[in-house]
């Protein structure tokens, strides 16, 4: 397995509005399943607390990893969401092997 950055464009973090993001999730992506609600209320307080810690990565301007994160940043009215661009030319095979 390559390392993860290698399917990076940069490893420059970015931001963007999480409005645009909130319905742009890659089909890829469902294969991590979302958290539960018990879980996912920790990550809001998380957020809350620390703000957001990990970039999610897009890829061709879809969510690949990171939809609980956009979630729930997109329900605590955070303007914006830190993410890293993929190359463009990833295979099916990479794409899986980033979200899993």
């Amino acid at each position: 397995m390559k390392p993860r950055e290698s399917y990076y464009l940069s490893s420059e973090v970015n931001r963007m509005d999480v409005d645009l993001l909130i319905e742009a999730f890659h089909p890829v992506a469902e294969q991590n399943p979302l958290m539960g609600a018990e879980e996912f209320r920790a990550l809001k307080t998380s957020l809350s607390l620390h703000g957001q810690l990990e970039p999610i990565l897009l890829y061709r301007g879809k969510v690949i990893d990171g939809r609980n994160r956009v979630t729930a940043l997109y329900e605590l009215n955070e303007p914006q969401v830190d993410y890293i661009k993929l190359k463009n030319n990833l295979t099916l095979n990479e794409l899986k092997e980033l979200v899993l």
